[in-house]
């Protein structure tokens, strides 16, 4: 992909929702600009781990949305091709408020005969027929209906039915449908699945080791890596249900497993080390140091994303407009391009050819104004930010008044502001928090920071 040279070209070069390809010519390695050698650590942690050995790694990812987990896992896939075969999944999004391990079990037979069949990989057909006979009886559908339905409707469409596994995959699509359409009956099934977990997990479990197996008759190692990813964009409370109170069954899978964690679990009572063998944190690309100075590699860094997907000599008034843009992000990489989108389009509303530092504050407008409105009232939540931005570390409640519940309280209302964005993390040798630069402008914020500092 060329570079954006015009206003008009910059859309196509920037998709600030969509992670990275493997090959993708925009990718840049944020090593020093993130300042820690955490992605390296974990690429160890993993080639450490053998399934041979029956020694399966089992990984908690945390880290904020939009980050780059996505796209850094890709990488680590394309890096360890040839040690490891990667399974990627990614449930609904209607289940981000809603999911449960039978959901994450339902998805990963479905991609493993998916991904077996596009490797050439051949599974035993009758095993994954058994299997997938065995969630559609627990689910309280008759077997036998549901192929007439499903052969019915092909032939009515006259839709090829390609692929040996076809008839399977088309029941796997059915039972998923009626998962993530209706409220009511997933629960219904959910329940029904989950009577049976230890036969749930044996089953699928034999279906890993049949793949296996035939990865070595394919001359393809052996050695399967579960990614599930976009966990952490689950609801927060799902969340701690589903690594906490599940963790036990997820880990039974005879396979590595990679779970991506929202970072609100980083504030969970519960400590995910002791329900993972391993955590890991993505960090977050620091523009600055906890002092407030600049931190140069990770300035560089952002303005190496930019300078990856724009001629910024043809597109930008100056670089020093480019490194506003990077420190007006936090380091928040989905910020960073949605900032450069939006200030396209304010360079062209105002008849320009190139970005100003002008075109990127009014952009920056539009994600002042979304924060104003997503911290209502301004009340309960400016002075934690206020206290938060002058201190760097996690506000606590009163010691006088501290209890458990006030505690947990805490900790959830500071979980919120993770999620939606309003205080990010950086680690490094120790780890700290800020709000977005953007909420500085906000005038609640001014007042609450002025009572705390005069």
């Amino acid at each position: 992909m060329n570079k954006a040279e015009t206003l008009k070209e910059i859309p196509a070069c920037i998709t600030p929702l969509e992670p990275l390809e493997v090959d993708d010519p925009r990718y840049v390695d944020l090593g020093d600009a993130r300042g820690t050698k955490e992605l390296t650590r974990f690429r160890y942690l993993l080639e450490s781990c053998d399934a041979a050995q029956s020694r399966y790694a089992q990984i908690a990812f945390k880290g904020h949305r939009g980050s780059g987990k996505t796209t850094e896992l890709r990488q680590l896939e394309k890096k360890l091709g040839h040690r490891f075969t990667f399974i990627h999944i990614s449930i609904d999004e209607s289940l981000y408020n809603d999911c449960e391990y039978s959901d994450l079990l339902l998805w990963l037979v479905e991609q493993l005969v998916i991904e077996c069949d596009k490797l050439s990989v051949n599974l035993d057909k009758k095993l994954v027929e058994t299997i997938i006979e065995w969630f559609t009886e627990k689910s309280q559908e008759d077997v036998d209906r549901l192929k007439k339905e499903i052969e019915l409707s092909a032939e009515i469409s006259s839709e090829a039915k390609v692929g040996v596994y076809w008839l399977s995959l088309k029941m796997l699509s059915r039972l998923k449908s009626l998962i993530t359409g209706s409220h009511e009956r997933r629960h219904i099934i959910r329940r029904e699945i989950q009577r049976y977990a230890g036969d749930l997990i044996d089953r699928v479990n034999l279906l890993l080791d049949n793949a296996k197996q035939n990865l070595v008759k394919s001359g393809k190692t052996p050695d399967l890596v579960i990614v599930q990813d976009n966990l952490d964009k689950i609801n927060p409370n799902v969340a701690r249900q589903l690594f906490i109170d599940s963790s036990d069954l997820l880990k039974k899978l005879r396979a590595h497993t990679i779970y991506t964690v929202p970072a609100a679990m980083l504030l969970s009572p519960h400590n995910i080390d002791s329900f993972f063998e391993s955590s890991f944190t993505m960090p977050m690309v620091k523009p600055k140091q906890k002092n407030g100075s600049d931190y140069g590699p990770g300035l560089t860094g952002l303005k190496n994303i930019i300078a990856a997907r724009i001629d910024i000599d043809k597109l930008f008034t100056s670089h020093q407009v480019v490194s506003y843009a990077a420190k007006i992000s936090g380091g928040r990489l989905r910020d960073l391009l949605r900032l450069v989108r939006y200030a396209q389009l304010d360079a062209q509303a105002d008849g320009s050819t190139k970005i100003s530092k002008k075109n990127v504050e009014d952009a920056a407008i539009k994600s002042r104004l979304n924060f104003e409105t997503l911290l209502q009232p301004p009340g309960a939540y400016m002075p934690l930010l206020a206290k938060l931005a002058a201190t760097k570390e996690f506000p606590v409640v009163n010691e006088n008044q501290a209890s458990y519940a006030s505690t947990d309280d805490a900790r959830k209302f500071f979980a919120d502001l993770l999620t939606m964005g309003a205080v990010i993390e950086y680690n490094g040798e120790c780890t700290w928090y800020d709000i977005h630069p953007v909420i500085h402008s906000i005038e609640s914020f001014k007042h609450a920071l002025k009572k705390i500092t005069t």
